[in-house]
């Protein structure tokens, strides 16, 4: 009677597993394509002062009390059930105007230096800066103004970091949260907002590989006041004779720089 009760005892199936949870704004920066905005503290984004005089994004309010929750399920940052697509895009251009207050502090200055040392901004592709540290700068303090470009304090220039390399991390984060059951993640526009259709694979004619990294999110002012404050990273920029260029040399002998009245007179030759 014992064996029979015992065969006919089904086991109690396992509970459904939860996505795992975790504060929007860690889930956010964990990107890899999203590796050059620091993590703003919560206590910096509710103090009011903060956030006085920033621009209006849509949907505001509701932005900013995503960007402050606490169960947002990691591998579905831009897919969260409840949240609109349109919200969410907005809490990634708040973020983005927040964090370009955030890293101007000394907290957020230290903050971006750790990244700066770990070389998460890249490095600057002219040959002659031998893989100098580049910081992020942006064209305009204002939305929609371009893409974040990468600045290089040994040259003093800026320059599109390669998107070819946050594709490829993009990839393989996804792939990675794919094969834990997640679901895939929407694309971001320019300025935030989403792009119906089109995948950061498919963006070949968009030179940065998540369009979350509008410029403003690091505005114009921040790796001069970076080098300001920790002026033993700058190796140099501000001096002309120190800045390694290439010479141009034909048989070893340089090449003499031709100049507007050498190309007039070449001119007046060749007409007679």
């Amino acid at each position: 009677q014992q064996h029979r009760a015992d065969a006919t005892t089904q086991p109690t199936p396992p509970p459904a597993a939860r996505p795992a949870s975790s504060n929007w704004i860690v889930s956010f920066t964990s990107d890899p394509a999203h590796r050059f905005f620091c993590r703003v503290p919560n206590e910096f984004i509710v103090d009011s002062f903060n956030l006085v005089a920033l621009p209006d994004v849509p949907h505001q309010q509701e932005a900013l009390k995503l960007i402050l929750s606490n169960e947002w399920a990691v591998g579905h940052r831009y897919a969260s059930d409840g949240v609109p697509e349109a919200v969410q895009a907005s809490a990634v251009m708040l973020y983005g105007l927040i964090h370009a207050r955030y890293i101007l502090t000394p907290r957020g200055m230290e903050a971006m230096r750790k990244k700066f040392r770990t070389v998460d901004f890249g490095r600057c592709p002219r040959t002659l800066c031998h893989g100098q540290p580049m910081l992020p700068v942006g064209t305009a303090d204002v939305l929609g103004h371009g893409p974040v470009q990468g600045y290089c304090p040994n040259c003093d220039d800026i320059y599109m970091p390669p998107a070819a390399q946050l594709l490829l991390a993009r990839r393989e984060f996804r792939e990675a949260r794919m094969g834990r059951g997640a679901a895939t993640m929407a694309p971001v526009g320019v300025a935030g907002g989403a792009i119906e259709g089109q995948g950061y694979e498919s963006r070949a004619g968009v030179g940065w590989a998540s369009g979350a990294l509008d410029g403003s999110s690091w505005g114009t002012t921040f790796p001069h006041l970076f080098l300001q404050t920790y002026p033993h990273y700058h190796t140099g920029a501000y001096v002309e004779e120190r800045l390694e260029r290439y010479v141009p040399r034909i048989h070893g002998f340089k090449v003499r720089r031709v100049d507007d009245g050498d190309v007039e007179e070449d001119e007046v030759d060749g007409e007679e």
